[in-house]
């Protein structure tokens, strides 16, 4: 799960992953190539770069195999719940990168990504706090739209797209995290 969780991020190699995750290169590129490539096939290679007379393989998700896997009936909770929360953040990644690749074929437009995946370990009281954040940032929003609308008294504006979101999916983070 740590290395969906890794490869959630951006597209990765087992290098990058296990410097990123402080584990054996060797664990991270068995269970990369064997286990998530060749026996669930959730991830694909993206791209190769020759290193030293060898070649680092570069991964992402694939959301498509992901989804298709949860459908399992034997399949256990646990690993379930953290699919599915892997499985949103990759379609929510690949939907802002077409948005941004659209967007950056306009000279005019002015693209910036705001934001960070956040993983972490939280109590009850935690994610009552973070639910209460995302309340409030929505409600921050909706006051900056409403606010917009009556400054531009139907002049033509910019189109905007805001998105928050948490969801209580992801398992198997180290203590620290």
């Amino acid at each position: 799960m740590q290395i969906l969780q890794e490869l959630v991020k951006r597209p990765a190699s087992a290098k990058i992953i296990s410097e990123s995750l402080e584990v054996p290169l060797g664990n991270v590129s068995y269970h990369l190539k064997q286990v998530l490539d060749d026996k669930l096939e959730v991830v694909t290679k993206v791209k190769e770069r020759p290193i030293r007379g060898a070649l680092e393989t570069f991964y992402e998700i694939d959301a498509d195999a992901l989804v298709a896997i949860m459908q399992l009936p034997d399949l256990p909770k646990q690993f379930r719940e953290a699919l599915r929360g892997s499985t949103l953040i990759a379609f929510f990644v690949h939907a802002l990168e077409a948005v941004a690749a659209e967007v950056r074929d306009d000279e005019e437009a002015d693209f910036s990504l705001l934001g960070d995946w956040q993983f972490a370990q939280v109590d009850d009281i935690g994610w009552g706090e973070i639910q209460g954040v995302v309340r409030e940032a929505t409600s921050c929003v909706a006051a900056a739209i409403l606010g917009s609308r009556q400054r531009l008294n139907g002049d033509e504006g910019m189109n905007a797209i805001f998105g928050v979101a948490a969801f209580p999916s992801l398992v198997g983070l180290p203590e620290s995290e």
